[in-house]
């Protein structure tokens, strides 16, 4: 089972490739791979080992990894304004608004927190 957030990052992420939206695709693709990134365990390095069980992230820190990659995007967008690049500025801002909107209208989790991969 996937949390809502994740359902509500990856349809927006097949709405923003059949829309063609660059910058939505390469936001919407950088969070939810920091979301699956941070599922990842360090693997023992006693002994082999052929799996080894994610980490299961609760809500919160879905949404505040998905509101991290927002924050770097306004940070780029503030940066590249700052140099001139205005087209770059404009790519960044379209990103952090994309993933600040689907903060806002995902709903919350309903398992208590605690999602499972």
């Amino acid at each position: 089972m996937t949390s809502p957030l994740r359902e509500s990052l990856r349809s927006r992420l097949l709405r923003a490739r059949r829309e063609r939206d660059t910058a939505a695709v390469s936001a919407l693709r950088t969070a939810i791979a920091a979301v699956e990134n941070a599922e990842a365990v360090p693997i023992p390095a006693a002994g082999p080992v052929t799996e080894v069980d994610r980490r299961v992230l609760g809500a919160d820190e879905e949404r505040r990894l998905v509101g991290d990659e927002a924050a770097d995007l306004r940070l780029a967008e503030r940066d590249h304004r700052s140099r001139g690049d205005q087209q770059r500025a404009l790519v960044a801002a379209a990103g952090a608004e994309v993933l600040e909107q689907v903060l806002a209208q995902a709903p919350p989790s309903a398992s208590g927190g605690r999602t499972s991969a």
